[in-house]
């Protein structure tokens, strides 16, 4: 069993962007779910776990040794896929993995080769392998993409942003391919889509402006709000009333009307009750940090 625990990570940048601020987690073998919105410091807590900045203070340590120490611990034991990703042109998906394999340690050419086949086989690539990846399809590339993240097979693989432009079809490819990797290491899914969480992950954290909101299961945060969500189409001039006497988590257009949900103990006169989902309980923690 992996684990990797963070303790109190600080992170500020020069232009005085604070992007981390005591983040505290624990995690262990499994598909883990970082949800947070553009902005909210979950780049800057990736790029810091692989090792590819500094923090300012606190502790990371990855089956108990201090990573931030020693960054060539976590460099040696993780993949990571970022949210860009540049690709040689010209270069072939055979080719340019073998290169990377060569960057990642792989030394042994023939034990090089099986495990760049089979890594092609298992992100469905190997009928692609001598096409340039500059000519793939967004999912194709973030496939390829999956592919680098796992060569030398590491103990904890980080993908931040994976399905951001991807069609339905790609997303759905992909979740197949990303769910069965947890089983035996450390899986980070960063991610500001409500709908990767709900589809791959069974734990989760919520952060926003770089502090972690909240820790859990999905459905434990789901549930918090059994009975307490409630739904209503009301006009315009009556929206900025609610936000001021109401939790409101919500307010979307539905032909040409607001729609609004609101978390309450006690039913609203003339609000229907619904049953809450992952988003709802997403926006109840980002709009107000308890229920």
């Amino acid at each position: 069993m992996n684990n990797l625990q963070i303790n109190n990570l600080t992170k500020t940048y020069k232009n005085g962007v604070r992007a981390l601020h005591n983040v505290n987690l624990e995690i262990e073998n499994g598909i883990f779910g970082l949800l947070g919105p553009n902005g909210a410091g979950k780049s800057s807590l990736m790029r810091t776990l692989v090792g590819l900045q500094d923090a300012d203070s606190g502790e990371i340590f990855f089956n108990g040794e201090n990573i931030l120490k020693n960054p060539m611990i976590i460099k040696r034991q993780s993949g990571f896929l970022p949210q860009d990703f540049g690709v040689y042109p010209k270069v072939s998906t055979y080719n340019l993995l073998d290169h990377l394999a060569i960057l990642k340690g792989v030394t042994d050419k023939q034990m090089r080769r099986q495990q760049v086949l089979n890594l092609l086989d298992q992100v469905n690539l190997l009928s692609h392998k001598d096409k340039e990846v500059a000519t793939f399809s967004g999912g194709m590339r973030q496939r390829f993409g999956v592919a680098q993240a796992l060569l030398s097979n590491p103990k904890m693989i980080i993908l931040d942003e994976p399905t951001a432009g991807l069609d339905p079809e790609e997303k759905h490819r992909f979740y197949g391919m990303i769910a069965e990797l947890g089983a035996d290491r450390i899986v980070i899914l960063s991610t500001h889509l409500v709908e990767d969480i709900r589809n791959l992950c069974s734990q989760m954290s919520v952060m926003d402006k770089g502090e972690i909101v909240a820790f859990g299961k999905p459905s434990h945060f789901i549930g918090q709000l059994d009975g307490k969500l409630f739904q209503k189409d009301i006009p315009k001039d009556q929206v900025e009333f609610y936000k001021s006497n109401h939790h409101v988590i919500s307010t979307q257009f539905v032909e040409g009307l607001p729609h609004i949900k609101i978390i309450s103990n006690n039913p609203i006169t003339g609000f229907t009750p619904i049953f809450p989902t992952l988003e709802d309980a997403y926006f109840s923690l980002l709009t107000k940090k308890e229920f």
